[in-house]
């Protein structure tokens, strides 16, 4: 059991190394991903405070409150990975239209 927990530790950390190295985020976003590796940290050393919360909320297992949270989680990303793309496209259409007005006055 130690050597899952090992494991799941450590390539939580390298998670956060990656993001931190890697990826350029607004602080916030930052703040957020560094406490949700924080929590998933918590959740292996202590895998039995799932439990608990679970059956306080009226979930039956731990297991099961983290595949909704997850599920939850997965579909907040989508969401906002389908925003950011929708102002790319807004955007990018925005800067055709506006480049396309500039060269039709040349041509003229």
């Amino acid at each position: 059991m130690i050597s899952a927990k090992l494991i799941l530790l450590t390539g939580i950390l390298m998670l956060l190394a990656f993001y931190l190295i890697k990826v350029r985020s607004k602080i916030l976003d930052r703040i957020f991903f560094i406490g949700l590796l924080l929590m998933g940290m918590v959740l292996v050393l202590y895998p039995d405070i799932t439990s608990k919360l679970a059956k306080f909320i009226g979930i039956g297992r731990g297991a099961d409150l983290i595949f909704y949270l997850a599920i939850l989680f997965f579909l907040f990303c989508f969401l906002l990975s389908y925003g950011k793309i929708k102002e790319l496209e807004k955007n990018m259409t925005e800067f055709i239209r506006n480049d396309a007005i500039d060269n039709a006055s040349e041509n003229l």
